[in-house]
């Protein structure tokens, strides 16, 4: 029986993920900052650091299985089993196991996540942001396969405005955008990369521009939400998210209210995906006091409030 003298999900900064016994050792697969790594220790030791524990580079295959406690919980593991997911909270979950949790829930299996429950990440250029989980089972995987488990949105806006278009036209819409051309060339590579790895591609519907009222479609890893999926309201181009019905009222004006710099800096406009249908130079956005925008064109600069899913 190997039984763990101290809180058995973590060594160092890892979390056992697998674990067998095989000629007189215990064989561990460790998640480690998103980077599975494997381990083994003596069956004569016990696991009370990660000192104990050495490298090895051979993968097995034998297909042993012993006993293992955990908080006096008996447990059968074999070498293709995983020890139940365990979260630390989302903000010190890595984006490995949060992806891991985000399968769970598309299955219908357990959810440690809460809407509205936060987590912060820092871009290569140190800039921070404060992410937010605006909905469960909420957007289409591009792939046809299902529902994507978790989407995420911005508590805030990041450092600096932008232009949705560098001229001022709202012509082929969203997918047409110098915006989203940016979010998808330079922001993506600004991320964690463990995030990047696990970031999936998503069906977002959009107004077709130019004054059309036609709805199309693309395939995204980093978007602007629609005007809809927050107020509820214009154009259908999907459905509000759960975060923007439970944790704020999205149809309040004063709920809208982002600032720049992570929350640091002041108020500004920030934009939709939704081009206007009424004319050819517009995208739909939210002034400093939340209230929508009549006038705003593609070339406002404005804040930038992007979602992704996992």
């Amino acid at each position: 029986m190997l039984t763990f003298e101290q809180n058995p999900r973590l060594i160092g900064d890892g979390r056992i993920t697998g674990a067998r016994e095989a000629g007189g050792e215990y064989h561990f697969f460790i998640d480690t900052n998103g980077s599975i790594a494997a381990r083994t220790m003596p069956v004569d030791k016990r696991a009370v650091g990660r000192e104990e524990f050495v490298s090895f580079a051979n993968e097995y295959t034998e297909a042993d299985s012993f006993s293992i406690s955990l908080y006096g919980q008996e447990l059968k593991v074999d070498l293709n089993s995983r020890l139940p997911l365990i979260s630390r909270g989302l903000e010190q979950d890595s984006w490995q196991i949060i992806s891991a949790f985000s399968g769970q829930i598309v299955n219908g299996g357990h959810n440690p996540y809460r809407i509205g429950d936060t987590k912060t990440i820092k871009l290569t250029t140190g800039e921070e942001l404060t992410l937010e989980i605006w909905g469960f089972n909420h957007d289409d995987k591009a792939d046809g396969s299902g529902k994507a488990g978790i989407t995420f949105g911005m508590r805030d806006l990041m450092a600096n405005t932008r232009t949705i278009n560098a001229g001022i036209t709202n012509a082929g819409g969203w997918p047409a955008t110098d915006l989203r051309t940016w979010l998808h060339s330079t922001v993506i590579a600004r991320l964690p990369q463990q995030l990047q790895d696990v970031l999936l591609e998503v069906v977002k519907l959009s107004t077709a521009g130019s004054a059309s009222s036609n709805i199309i479609s693309s395939n995204n890893r980093l978007f602007l939400f629609a005007h809809r999926e927050i107020s509820g309201t214009f154009e259908q181009e999907g459905a509000r998210y759960e975060y923007w019905q439970t944790v704020r009222n999205g149809s309040i004006a004063s709920n809208r209210i982002k600032r720049l710099a992570n929350g640091t800096g002041a108020s500004a406009w920030w934009f939709t995906r939704t081009a206007r249908t009424e004319n050819v130079f517009g995208f739909r956005l939210f002034l400093n006091g939340g209230e929508d925008s009549g006038s705003g064109t593609s070339m406002n600069p404005s804040g930038v409030c992007f979602g992704f899913c996992v």
